[in-house]
């Protein structure tokens, strides 16, 4: 209200406030009070005949006993680390040569002021929380018993056990023991399943005898920029024998047939040749063939894939042609350097192996 006063005092004597009653709520007097208590010292009171009675369907209480408080003020006699911490705390000493004596883990802890005493326990800081600190192993495995196994726990997923446990207590590699408690949960072995998709199996690559007979591509995406052509990936190819490798500049958006042609366009000579196979599925240049139905200057040009249905040496392959190529010959000669000088010469590129 002191806003609005302080908004109107320049036009203070003129102007007229009216009120303006509203569409949906006409009281407007009504709306602006208070609900009042039904209480017996009120003009409305109204005696009620029962007390309201409010529907529970379920509730759960847990708490920590304690004798749990007691096991573990006993269980901090018999490790070293917390009765060191123990005489530390409580007599706020510093020195040094018992700090020296801790474990890494606790050392590192206590430096950074995580540990506090209060009423025999240990308890250790985590930003805003205090939990407190365990050392026998009875007591770690009933923290995880009853974080993990209990009716309200539920056995859940390890995250969230992991909440759990970070909310109830604190011990060196906490974590790694949660974990391998959940893993090692015969109940969750036995009812949990895996959702997502099966892993393929693995698939022995045979070593090669020759370099380059069994090589390895890969792309660096994500590059700058660079070149007359602003290339802005690379295509890494690796020898499995003697680990040599080829970086080749490409394109991100690159198909599989500019892969193929700048695969074979780039390959040195010096390099062994991959072998064709039968199955194998292949592009044929049309370049220099001028005597075929269809499109006239095919120069550059790569049609197909086709499928290698046979083998004659070496040097030349027999293919299954379909289309305008079907009434040609199937059977051409391979070379990857040179163009011959006959009529038709026909360029393989291996595309996909089956």
């Amino acid at each position: 209200m002191l806003r609005w006063q302080i908004a109107i005092q320049d036009y203070r004597g003129n102007m007229t406030i009216v009120h303006k009653a509203g569409n949906l709520y006409k009281n407007a007097d009504g709306l602006s009070r208070w609900e009042l208590a039904n209480t017996p010292d009120k003009q409305a009171y109204v005696p009620l005949e029962a007390e309201p009675q409010i529907p529970i369907y379920g509730m759960n209480i847990a708490d920590i006993g304690t004798e749990l408080f007691e096991e573990v003020r006993e269980s901090y006699k018999q490790d070293k680390n917390c009765h060191i911490l123990t005489f530390l705390l409580y007599k706020d000493c510093k020195d040094t040569s018992l700090v020296n004596e801790l474990d890494e883990v606790w050392k590192e802890s206590y430096s950074e002021g995580r540990f506090h005493f209060f009423y025999g326990i240990i308890y250790h800081r985590t930003k805003h929380s205090f939990v407190m600190t365990l050392c026998s192993r009875l007591l770690i495995n009933t923290i995880l018993h009853e974080c993990h196994d209990r009716i309200y726990s539920g056995h859940l997923s390890e995250d969230r056990t992991l909440l759990k446990v970070k909310n109830c207590a604190w011990w060196p590699s906490w974590r790694k023991k949660t974990n391998e408690y959940c893993h090692t949960c015969d109940r969750c072995q036995k009812r949990n399943r895996s959702t997502g998709k099966k892993f393929g199996l693995m698939i022995h690559i045979q070593e090669p005898k020759s370099p380059w007979e069994v090589v390895h591509m890969d792309w660096v995406t994500a590059l700058p920029p660079s070149g007359d052509k602003s290339y802005n990936s690379c295509l890494v190819i690796v020898d499995r024998y003697s680990k040599s490798t080829i970086f080749l500049p490409c394109h991100k958006d690159d198909t599989a047939m500019d892969t193929a042609l700048l695969l074979w366009s780039r390959w040195d000579k010096s390099h062994k040749v991959p072998d064709f196979k039968v199955g194998d599925l292949v592009l044929v240049s049309t370049s220099n063939f001028n005597n075929i139905k269809g499109p006239k200057k095919l120069k550059d040009s790569y049609v197909g894939p086709f499928v290698i249905v046979a083998l004659h040496g070496t040097n030349e392959v027999q293919v299954e042609l379909s289309g305008y190529l079907e009434n040609k010959n199937p059977t051409f000669p391979v070379s990857l350097w040179t163009l011959n000088p006959f009529g038709a010469f026909f360029f393989f590129i291996p595309l996909i192996r089956l």
